[in-house]
Order: C-alpha cells, then structure tokens, then sequence
C-alpha cells in the first residue's frame, strides 16, 4: 500500500513539482502535452476525451525528436468515474447509442481502470502507459518490509508492541 500512496502523492502534485525536465510532470509544452482539458463526464465526453488522450500519447517525441509510440493503456480517475469507464472499457456494443449493436472501439485497449479516492475534482483523469519499458513514474525499494516487535511492555501491561520498518520512494519518469 506504502509505494501506491507516494505513486498518488506524485499524481496529486504533478501540476506543481517539477519532473526531470524541470516543469511540471503534468504540463501544456509545445512537445508532449500531457494536460488536456476534458469537455465533461458524460459518456459521450468521455468517449471524446479518451480519443483525444489517446492520439496525443501515440505522438509523444523522445529527447531526440522520435516518436515513441506510446498507447494509452490505463485510467487512473476519481471514485464517480470508474463505473463510466469501466463501462467505456469492457461493454462489447458502444455505451449510449440506442437502436443497434455498435461495436465498442475502446474495448481490450484499456486494460486497467484503477479509483483513486485522493481525487477531489470528480471531472479530472489521467491516462498512462505501463505497458512500455519506459514507465511513468519510478519506485525504488530501498529496504524490505521488516516486522519490529517491543516486547518491553511485556511483562508489566501484558501488550507487545510492534510496527514495520522499510525504506523507498517514488518520482517522476517520463
């Protein structure tokens, strides 16, 4: 659970801290915009949206100038959102038309939508690659988890004391 909570403290702050090119990790720069302003959370918005999102990441540039060919494979949204995308992300036939079987474009290319509660705009989503070498964020285990029990307290309350101990972090990648 330790490295999701810093994997979502990064999220919540990657309008503000600086990522390795020293802007922000969610930025508008003129190669690799990654902040796009959503029109809604309709189904229809959202299936707008995730168009959008999706072709921007197909023309994300290395350092170098080459495309790197990245494709939108995980949604990470607020509580209120999971249902719609999941509903975007897994129904055979297109949610909202009515009158025909339409098939689904956006189903088996999402392949993970995950809630993140700490979200307090219920209109704001990210979308990540992570099925690319190159991961969006980074975290390093320093130190595995080790159980610490104190048993000082033993023999006078009859309680042992214990907690964990561990080392690691997380940052930004590309």
């Amino acid at each position: 659970m330790f490295p999701m909570e810093l994997i979502a403290t990064l999220i919540l702050n990657g309008e503000i801290w600086p990522a390795y090119d020293g802007e922000s990790f969610f930025a508008n720069r003129a190669v690799n915009d990654n902040l796009i302003t959503g029109s809604g959370i309709a189904m229809d918005n959202l299936k707008a949206d995730l168009t959008v999102a999706r072709s921007a990441m197909k023309r994300f540039k290395s350092d170098t100038g080459r495309l790197m060919r990245l494709v939108l494979d995980t949604i990470l949204c607020p509580p209120e959102l999971e249902e719609p995308f999941l509903e975007l992300v897994t129904s055979t036939t297109v949610p909202g038309v009515t009158g025909g079987n339409v098939a689904n474009p956006f189903k088996g290319w999402i392949k993970n939508v995950i809630s993140l509660p700490d979200l307090s705009d219920t209109g704001d989503w990210y979308g990540f690659c992570t099925a690319f070498r190159l991961k969006p964020f980074i975290y390093q285990k320093r130190k595995d988890p080790t159980t610490v029990i104190d048993e000082t307290q033993v023999k006078r309350n009859r309680k042992i004391e214990y907690s964990v101990e561990m080392r690691g972090n997380a940052g930004f990648a590309f």
